[in-house]
């Protein structure tokens, strides 16, 4: 329950160093909210629906890293130091892992 709260955090925070409209951020941020719902349900839930929602999660969860990878690399275009870029790519792939 607590991811319904930081994980969209995070991505909205992301979406602020990038160039995203706030539609892009919105859809993002809420791919990640029914990410995080849909994974809970499947938790909590039995029955022949389980893994259809478990699924649903797990494409989320896809689609929500590649706009995170699309704003990571938007804000590296916008930059002109190697380190800020670096740095950047660095906290992106640590993301991934994390998650």
């Amino acid at each position: 329950v607590q991811w319904l709260a930081t994980t969209p955090t995070m991505v909205y925070v992301l979406s602020k160093i990038s160039d995203f409209t706030w539609q892009q951020t919105a859809v993002a941020v809420g791919c990640d909210v029914v990410m995080v719902m849909a994974g809970l349900c499947a938790e909590l839930l039995s029955g022949p629906y389980v893994w259809l929602i478990f699924g649903m999660s797990c494409m989320l969860f896809v689609v929500v890293m590649y706009l995170m990878g699309r704003m990571v690399f938007s804000a590296v275009s916008e930059h002109t130091s190697k380190t800020a870029k670096q740095s950047l790519i660095f906290i992106y792939m640590c993301t991934l892992l994390i998650w």
